[in-house]
Formats: C-alpha cells, sequence, structure tokens
C-alpha cells in the first residue's frame, strides 16, 4: 500500500497578514500562525494531484524548506489535506485516447497519434442511428442524445477524439453527449466541404463542442430560429478530401498530446482550424447557449485542462486583428543611400535600428555626444513597443535576451485616480472590453474585460494549471512594458552596434543650409569636422535643432488644451507587490505617476508652472509619497510641428511633437512615426507624395491625440483645486469636441455613432491601431471611465449573457500569478513563456484567442 497526500476539495487561502494564514477547505476555516501565505499556497499546489509525501515535498520550488512544508502538511491534515491509500505503485500510467469513426480520416488520425509513442490509443466505430431531427425536439437539451453508450469508454480515458466522414452530425453530437456526461474531453476532426476543420476541443462546461462550432458555421445569429436549429443533427459531413487527410491528422495528433500532456500548450479550446489550400487559419469560437450538447454535459472537475479552457474562453471574445506591416518599393537610381540620425535617446536609437533593419538600402549613422550621461527614470510604453522589438515584421530581437537584460515589467495598461470624488477610478486597459455592457449594467468600468479584473487583482495573465504547471496569455491579453531608461539605452546602444549602425560620438555645433535653404547640406560638430547625409533624421529633442531650428517648420502649440508643462521626479520604496500597470494619480495641479519595477516605484509629479513651482510640486509629492528619495525636475511643452518632414529633414520623436506624459504616449507616437517612415519609404529623392502624405497624416493623429487627453482633463472632478478648476473651465477640446458631444447624445460612440467615420489616407496604415487615440473606443473608456453624463443605447448582449462573461473572468482571474512571480518565472526557469510570444501562433495583436 502507497500512501498518497491530497488537497480536500473546495480548498483555499483566502486571507492573510504578514505572520498569519486563513484557509478555506469545504465548509471549515483554519488559521495558521508562523507560516508565511506562500508556503502554504505551495504546498496546496503541489498536493494537486495526489502524490507520496516525499514526492509531493519534492514538487516545492527550489529553496523550500522541507521540514517546514512537511510540518505545514501534517499540521493541516484532516481540514486540507487527506491522506488517500492506494494499492500499489502502478507508476504513471499511460494516457489513453479514443479515435471514434470507421473511415480513412479516422485512420489517419489514430497512426499520427500513436506514431510519436506517447499515447496509448484505442478505436471505437461511431454510433450507427443517430437521433432525427423531431427526436431531438421532443427529448429537449436536459435529455442529451439517444444514441451512444457512455459508460463504453475504457476506463482512464483521457480523450475522446471524433474523426468522422460520411455521418449524420447528430451521430457526431450523440458521441459527443455520451463523453461529456462521462467528463471526458473531445477533439473534433470533421470535414466541411473542401477543408478539414479540426477543433474545437471540448472540455465539458467549460468550452464550445462540434455544435456550436457548427451552429456558428451554418446557422450565425440565427442558431436558435426553429426549424433550422431542429434539423441541424441530420445534416450529413461529407467525406475528407485525400491530400487534406495528413495535415489534419498531424494537426489533431499535436493538439491532442498537447491536451493530455501539457494542457498549458493547449490551442483549440476556443478556436478551431480549417486545413485547406491556404494555410490553417484558427478561428475563435464561444460555447453557444442555445446548445443542446453543452447544456446536458456535466462539468469538468477542476483541473488543468478545465483551467486551460476557463482560460481560453475567458479570452475568446477578446481577440483583436493584426495589422501587417505591407511591403514597399526597391530602391530607384537615385534613392536617398545615406542617413544621419542626430541625437541618441530612446527615439534616436530606435530610429536607427528601425530603419537599419526595415530599409536595408540604407547606411544609417548616429551622431550623438556620449559626454552627456543617461538619467534612470521609469518609461512607460503601450503593447507596440513589444511588438516593434520583438515580431518578425519588426526588430526581431531575442525577447528572452531582453527580459535578462532590461529586466523590464510588464504592464496591462493605465489605472487612473480619476474621475468623480470619492471613488476608485477607473482603468483603461490595453485590451479592448465590453464597456457598453459593463457601464449599463455595472455602473462603472470594473469587470469590462480580463485585464482590467487582472490589473486590480495586481496579476498578470500567467496561470496556474493546478497541477504544478502554467499556461500563458501574455499574447491574448495585450501587455507592454516598464522601462529602466539607464537599462534600456545600453540595451538599444549594443544593439545598434551588433545590426551595423555606424557612430560618431560628437556636438554638432552649426548647421549648413543649401542656399535655397530648402534642404540641410552638412553639420559642423563642436571639433571643426563637416558630416554630410542624403537624409538627416533629427532626434534632438525639444530643441528641434534641425527641423525646427535649421528647417524653419512652424510649431503649433498645445498649450490651450494641455496646461502642464513641468514635472518633479523622484523614486519612491513600494510595500513589495509590483504593479502590472501605470497609475496616473490625480494632485492639486496635475497628476503624478507611478512606473513600478521589482525594486522600487518611480514616480513623477507633471504640474503646471502657472499653479506650483518646482519646490511646491516637489513637497506635495514627497507629502504623499513617505519615503521619497532625492528629487530632480524638467520642463517641456505640448504641442507639433507642421512638417514631420521638410526638405531632407525628418523629426522622430519630441523633435516633432510631444504632448506630455499622460497615458504613456511618447514612445508610441515615435514607433507609430517609424512604422510610418518604413514601410512608405520613398523610393528615390524626387517623390514627394510620401513626404506630403505623412505631414497630412501625422499631423491629424497628434491632434487626435491632443483631443483626447484633453478630456482627460476637461471632465476629471477628482479634485476642487484652483487647477482642476480651471481645466474644467476652459481646456480646449480641440478636436475631441464633436465626439464629446455626440457621445452625450448617444453612448457609446463605438455602437450608436451615425456619423460616417473619417477614411484615413489609403496609405499609412500601421499596427496596434494606427490611429489608436482617434477611435471611438477609447472616447468610451475615458467618458464613461470619468462618468460623463450620456444617453447610453440599450445594450445587445442580455444581461444574464454578460454576467455569464464576468462569472468566467472572476474565475480565471483566480488562477492567474502575482507580477513578479510571474516574471521571474518567466525570465529565470520558464522562457519558452516568453518565447511561445514569437515563435508559436500567436503575437500581440494577432493572437489566436
Amino acid at each position: 500500500m502507497i500512501e498518497r497526500w491530497g488537497v480536500a476539495p473546495d480548498t483555499d487561502v483566502v486571507v492573510h497578514e504578514p505572520d498569519e494564514v486563513l484557509v478555506r477547505a469545504g465548509d471549515q476555516l483554519l488559521l495558521y500562525r508562523g507560516v508565511p501565505v506562500g508556503l502554504v499556497r505551495a504546498v496546496v499546489d503541489a498536493a494537486s494531484p495526489p502524490a507520496p509525501l516525499g514526492d509531493l515535498l519534492d514538487r516545492l520550488p527550489a529553496g523550500t524548506d522541507r521540514a517546514t512544508a512537511e510540518d505545514v502538511v501534517r499540521r493541516l491534515e484532516g481540514v486540507v489535506f487527506r491522506r488517500l491509500p492506494d494499492e500499489e505503485d502502478r507508476g504513471p500510467a499511460a494516457p489513453l485516447v479514443v479515435v471514434v469513426g470507421d473511415g480513412p480520416l479516422a485512420e489517419a488520425v489514430a497512426g499520427a497519434m500513436a506514431a510519436p509513442g506517447a499515447l496509448a490509443v484505442a478505436a471505437a466505430a461511431l454510433p450507427p442511428a443517430p437521433p432525427t431531427p423531431s427526436e431531438w425536439e421532443r427529448a429537449g437539451p436536459a435529455a442529451g442524445h439517444p444514441a451512444g453508450d457512455a459508460d463504453a469508454l475504457p476506463e482512464g480515458v483521457r480523450l475522446v477524439v471524433v474523426a468522422a466522414e460520411d455521418a449524420p452530425y447528430g451521430a457526431v453530437m450523440a458521441v459527443a453527449a455520451d463523453a461529456a456526461r462521462k467528463r471526458v474531453p473531445v477533439l473534433f476532426v470533421v470535414p466541411d466541404g473542401g477543408e478539414v476543420v479540426v477543433g474545437p476541443t471540448f472540455v465539458p462546461g467549460a468550452s464550445a463542442c462540434f455544435e456550436c462550432e457548427r451552429r456558428a458555421a451554418l446557422l450565425g445569429p440565427r442558431a436558435g430560429d426553429g426549424l433550422l436549429a431542429a434539423a441541424l443533427p441530420a445534416l450529413t459531413l461529407g467525406r475528407a478530401h485525400p491530400a487534406r487527410r495528413p495535415a489534419a491528422a498531424a494537426l489533431a495528433a499535436e493538439e491532442a498530446h498537447r491536451a493530455v500532456l501539457d494542457p498549458g500548450r493547449a490551442t483549440l479550446l476556443a478556436a478551431a482550424v480549417r486545413v485547406g489550400d491556404r494555410p490553417p487559419a484558427p478561428a475563435p469560437l464561444l460555447p453557444d447557449e442555445r446548445c443542446t450538447t453543452c447544456a446536458a454535459a456535466a462539468p469538468s472537475p477542476d483541473g488543468p485542462l478545465a483551467r486551460q479552457a476557463a482560460v481560453a474562453v475567458a479570452l475568446a471574445a477578446d481577440r483583436r486583428a493584426g495589422i501587417r506591416v505591407r511591403p514597399r518599393p526597391g530602391p530607384a537610381d537615385d534613392a536617398p543611400r545615406t542617413v544621419g540620425v542626430i541625437g541618441g535617446g530612446t527615439a534616436g536609437y530606435l530610429a536607427a535600428l528601425a530603419l537599419r533593419a526595415r530599409v536595408p538600402w540604407l547606411d544609417v549613422t548616429m551622431v550623438e555626444s556620449t559626454r552627456f550621461g543617461v538619467i534612470g527614470v521609469g518609461e512607460a510604453t503601450t503593447p507596440r513597443l513589444v511588438e516593434f522589438l520583438h515580431s518578425p515584421d519588426g526588430l526581431g530581437l531575442d525577447i528572452v535576451d531582453f527580459h535578462r537584460r532590461v529586466l523590464p515589467v510588464w504592464k496591462l495598461g493605465v489605472h487612473y485616480d480619476w474621475g468623480p470624488p470619492g471613488g476608485d477610478g477607473f482603468a483603461w486597459p490595453f485590451q479592448y472590453g465590453a464597456v457598453h455592457e459593463a457601464v449599463c449594467y455595472g455602473g462603472s468600468l470594473d469587470d469590462h474585460c480580463l485585464a482590467e479584473m487582472l490589473m486590480r487583482a495586481r496579476r498578470v495573465p500567467v496561470f496556474a494549471t493546478g497541477d504544478g504547471g502554467v499556461t500563458s496569455r501574455l499574447g491574448a491579453v495585450p501587455f507592454a512594458y516598464h522601462l529602466h531608461n539607464a537599462r534600456f539605452l545600453t540595451y538599444l546602444r549594443e544593439t545598434a552596434d551588433a545590426a551595423g549602425v555606424h557612430h560618431v560620438d560628437a556636438t554638432v555645433a552649426s548647421v549648413e543650409c543649401t542656399p535655397a535653404g530648402d534642404e540641410v547640406a552638412a553639420l559642423v560638430t563642436d571639433g571643426g569636422g563637416r558630416l554630410a547625409f542624403d537624409l538627416y533624421v533629427d532626434c534632438t529633442g525639444f530643441r528641434s535643432l534641425l527641423l525646427e531650428q535649421a528647417m524653419g517648420s512652424p510649431y503649433h502649440s498645445y498649450a490651450s488644451s494641455l496646461f502642464t508643462d513641468a514635472a518633479v521626479v523622484a523614486d519612491v520604496p513600494h510595500d513589495g507587490a509590483v504593479k502590472p500597470f501605470t497609475l496616473a494619480e490625480t494632485m492639486d495641479s496635475g497628476w503624478c505617476w507611478n512606473i513600478a519595477f521589482e525594486d522600487e516605484d518611480h514616480r513623477g509629479y507633471v504640474f503646471s508652472s502657472a499653479f506650483a513651482s518646482v519646490d511646491e510640486a516637489a513637497e506635495e509629492m514627497a507629502r504623499k509619497n513617505p519615503g521619497m528619495g532625492d528629487h530632480w525636475s524638467l520642463r517641456f511643452r505640448s504641442g507639433r510641428h507642421e512638417d514631420f518632414w521638410r526638405g531632407n529633414v525628418i523629426g522622430i520623436g519630441n523633435a516633432y511633437a510631444f504632448v506630455e506624459p499622460l497615458a504613456s504616449t511618447s514612445i508610441h507616437m515615435t514607433l507609430l512615426e517609424l512604422d510610418l517612415l518604413t514601410t512608405n519609404f520613398p523610393a528615390s529623392r524626387r517623390d514627394r507624395a510620401v513626404p506630403d502624405g505623412l505631414n497630412r497624416t501625422l499631423g491629424r493623429m497628434w491632434d487626435n491625440l491632443r483631443g483626447w487627453l484633453a478630456v482627460q482633463y476637461r471632465f476629471n472632478t477628482r479634485l476642487d483645486t484652483p487647477f482642476w478648476q480651471e481645466c474644467r473651465r476652459t481646456v480646449d477640446l480641440a478636436t475631441a469636441a464633436d465626439k464629446v458631444a455626440l457621445f452625450r447624445e448617444r453612448a457609446p460612440l463605438a455602437v450608436a455613432s451615425p456619423v460616417a467615420k473619417e477614411r484615413l489616407d489609403p496609405f499609412f496604415l500601421s499596427r496596434y491601431a494606427a490611429d489608436y487615440f482617434g477611435q471611438d473606443y477609447v472616447y468610451d473608456v475615458m467618458l464613461g471611465g470619468q462618468g460623463v453624463g450620456a444617453r447610453w443605447v440599450p445594450p445587445a448582449t442580455p444581461r444574464a449573457a454578460w454576467e455569464e462573461a464576468v462569472r468566467r473572468r472572476r474565475a480565471v482571474v483566480d488562477y492567474a500569478l502575482p507580477a513578479a512571480a510571474a516574471l521571474e518565472l518567466a525570465r529565470e526557469r520558464r522562457p519558452d513563456l516568453l518565447e511561445a510570444l514569437v515563435g508559436g501562433p500567436s503575437f500581440i495583436g494577432d493572437e489566436l484567442y
């Protein structure tokens, strides 16, 4: 007899203080003193599935005190842990897969699954007598399907694969219902026209089944309509094309191995893939609330695949589509060949790397003085940077190496301590969500998407699967980086050197222009040297040495909309919990950012010098941030130049435009400028359409950003200080005025707007929402979050469906890891979680789920 230790049902660590833990097991509560909450959680996680005590202790993280852990197990025996005797030590049994079907497709699937040798495969025929439509209607969902016998499944089966041809839909549904009653997952592989559909992987009570997929594919929104739905079981599958069977079988075998052996990597729990002439294309799939198969299914017990399915389904509705960077024409004989990037910093190095990677015929030189040091301030970003750095269409930089050298912190969005007085504020996550339903049914933006809920819980989309493993959804829930500026610039400098970017260490003393004054002829350095290039990229920051001072591009101020013009910056200790978001906290004369790192928070008070001095701002910031370190200050201006590209000078970053730090837009807009520049780079120096088009398009996008930020100042009622009173009275909404007026009359804009959307220029569309800050959705978040009065149209989604979606999200948040723990895991022990973002079937903005 071997004694195994397992966890009692319904066990959870529910409350903890520094030196005591409250554990719930069923209807019992136990207060445990003197042990860190992390150890109790680790021991509870290690006991699932049950194992001998020695094996259980071996599962604990490296460095855990085994004696203390064993004491935890024995002291919690009878409440949390149970001894489960086993007759003999059989060792791990080989997982079993049953392939149901009797045609060539089933043979191909069974052969592909058995080939790797990791799965034992059995075969079974499809039931010969499916239900008729009238039987289906009379029986109702509670009765399930009359065909088939769930007890015929072998004991211990882990997965049923239905690979059916020339069979009625009803027969497939019957197999699914029988397996579901026995809580066995089912993977469907069926022909559809000239293609083979692989998926979904149906986890009873958690994810979609074959009937859900067929309803979505054939009936769409009419899935519950009378005869069409009733006739579904009698429809018949065709035969798979012989050329499609091998690829479909291989894909099914991969998914089966993942579902049985490594649930954290299962990919078809909320998707189905079509195998045909084109590359396999996954389509997101949600359970249909009218599905009779799902209605009759017994929910699977909480386990790795069930948790994975819950996470996948919770994310499926939030899928975002990526926009690919388009190819560009090759260079003409008179194409620009040499480019000088003038000035370093983040904008300069990103510009040099982007031009080097995306316009291969350019010879790129950086002109930068290393006499000026780097200030180690935190920088907050948007998901576009993650994609830009690591995706194959971006710079393709190694994501694991980046995390180990730069030590970024993941960020899911911005939390605004903003809006009506006394409230908790609201989140602007990077994930699209159900703002409409959240406001109309819940009265706030709480729970409108999974990212928002994770932010409030200070967790990230890396989920414990219950068997000691984890599954990552870092691609499906968009994330950005918090970056330590000094580490990031060191990394960019070394990367630029390796990429072949030339470097001139010098200060530009003067700029020589052509006789007509329409182009830069050369730069003169402080050492008397002369540097000449075909194109000049101005990255000199607010000085705008080339674009403004040399070329005379007029400056358009945004000061009537954005009153802030200064900042006080300092480091502040935190409580040890890393916040996976940037905080924007309302202050007397502006607002204060909080950019979290693993060792400390970087804080910056952005204020208006017309309402507070540097000393006054620093005193207020110190008063609200105990333990604040030494501070330093800076000044800035908000506005843009008339030209992004003038003559042979291109302005990137602050040299062209800047608003203010709110919403972490600086690097985002720099990347947008680089996206548009490199995607549409002119083939000849004679070409003017691209420079002129970029000037129009980027000017409009920066103006849109100005309006969106103006909304955040005009309607923030959190404080009633002179600064905020003036904002509410006089902030110029600029481009946002029409959107605000329309929102008040018929919210939300993203659903109810009757106004035809302005067409963007036919080119210049970039990835991660090119004109993001002009979109209706971001206005809905900001106006809805601040409680701006509006007449909201009734949501199309019923309240019950909304509440069910919220329930699903809340359930998976409980599986999510805290930010610091997930970061350490991905950097040191599970780099595959990061590698999957680049090498797997999904990436930021182009997810499978």
